[in-house]
């Protein structure tokens, strides 16, 4: 059978973008390389699935193609996107800017997916691992081991290793290459940071609010603030999670990056302020009950042996510039990043395919009939249904086009 549409990759993105094909009447094959379809999609959000968010904006992304990507995201704002599940059934809530399914399950959004693509009679064949793409007088084979089918059009959907999810073929980016596409460096990104110090071990499971600075070589790089959770070799949560990519990046050019975490970012007082304060009500009490509230005990006992205090000893043994020198330590706690969880632990790679060599709807600035979307791009979003909305909205682009390619290409194309 010769299809209108391959689809490679059965993510977010690629059910997207097979669904809209078949939605304007097109045959319509999707390949996916594991047992089932929309697997990491189960694991979004926290099995919740903040699937897009009330804020999207071009500087919430990493990309190479600023202009482009700005283009696609004012075409599609979140509105559009909550339309799309919207048609196909699925209700959808605000929870202070997040938007999730109304039932707050992950499991919601695949149901209505899968639901649509048996609806538009989509042809689904899973573990089918695609290992090469040939083009031949505008007819393209996507084969495998035990297998090889031919379409007018294919989008690869492929995604990244990102997550250990990918099952298929180590590297799918290999794909491409034939079609003269590059891929640029590939980067774990939202994902924990590791850090030189031992004391994070005792540490682990702590979790505090904070402003988080970042230095490359001593020189200010970017900060964030949220709630930082502490693991047993370093740090993690959303801000740690914003900031990983570009961490990755510095530290694979062998750059020194250092990490300030200020735990009182609200407190205008000065450290002088803060003990005069406490002094004439806590002057007989140990340094460890002196500094009681400010954070958890755990972290409050490395900050004192950080300021060669002893927990135990009375508060009067110590001058107040050194009882301020820990107050200091909650400002301006340093710490420098070792490394970060691989690919296999990230929620999404930075790095792709460049959008540069890509036209306006994703087509190969090579190869017509070529298309390519979601995660396989050099596009990836921060935390908080930025990612799948570019899923969405670039699988969405790529259906349209692959699917009004083939209908304006209709007889140049032959068995």
């Amino acid at each position: 059978m010769l299809y209108d549409v391959i689809v490679i990759g059965g993510g977010a993105s690629g059910m997207m973008a097979a669904i809209t094909a078949a939605q304007q009447n097109k045959a319509v094959l999707l390949l996916e390389s594991s047992d089932r379809v929309g697997r990491k999609l189960l694991a979004t959000g926290n099995g919740r699935c903040n699937f897009t968010h009330s804020n999207i904006s071009v500087d919430d992304y990493y990309t190479d193609n600023r202009e482009m990507l700005n283009s696609v995201l004012q075409k599609y704002p979140s509105e559009s996107i909550i339309s799309l599940f919207e048609a196909m059934g699925m209700m959808a809530k605000n929870l202070n800017d997040y938007i999730y399914p109304f039932s707050e399950s992950a499991s919601t959004v695949l149901d209505v997916l899968r639901i649509q693509l048996q609806e538009l009679n989509c042809y689904i064949k899973t573990e089918c691992d695609v290992t090469e793409i040939n083009e031949n007088n505008h007819i393209f084979s996507v084969s495998g081991k035990h297998f090889c089918y031919e379409s007018k059009s294919v989008i690869v959907a492929a995604g990244s290793k990102a997550g250990g999810f990918y099952k298929g073929n180590q590297n799918m980016y290999q794909l491409l290459k034939p079609f003269r596409h590059r891929c640029t460096k590939l980067y774990p990104a939202l994902t924990k940071c590791h850090c030189r110090e031992d004391f994070f071990k005792a540490l682990a499971g702590v979790r505090a609010k904070a402003n988080i600075h970042v230095y490359i070589d001593n020189q200010f790089l970017v900060s964030e603030f949220g709630e930082v959770q502490f693991t047993k070799t370093g740090i993690s949560g959303i801000p740690v999670f914003q900031l990983s990519g570009s961490i990755a990046q510095h530290l694979s050019e062998k750059k020194k990056v250092t990490v300030s975490i200020d735990f009182i970012p609200d407190c205008k007082k000065s450290s002088l302020e803060i003990i005069k304060e406490r002094l004439p009500i806590m002057k007989s009490c140990t340094v460890e009950q002196f500094f009681t509230g400010f954070l958890h005990k755990k972290l409050m006992s490395l900050f004192i042996k950080m300021a060669g205090l002893k927990e135990q000893d009375t508060v009067s043994q110590y001058s107040v510039k050194q009882l301020q020198k820990v107050i200091e330590i909650l400002r301006d706690f340093k710490t420098q990043i070792s490394d970060v969880e691989g690919l296999e632990n990230a929620q999404v790679c930075r790095g792709g395919i460049p959008l540069s060599e890509c036209t306006d709807d994703f087509m190969s600035i090579y190869q017509n009939g070529l298309f390519m979307c979601g995660e396989l791009l050099n596009v990836d979003g921060i935390c908080g249904g930025y990612n799948l909305h570019f899923a969405w909205a670039s699988g969405h682009i790529c259906g349209l086009a692959a699917a009004n390619y083939v209908t304006k290409h209709q007889g140049e194309t032959s068995a």
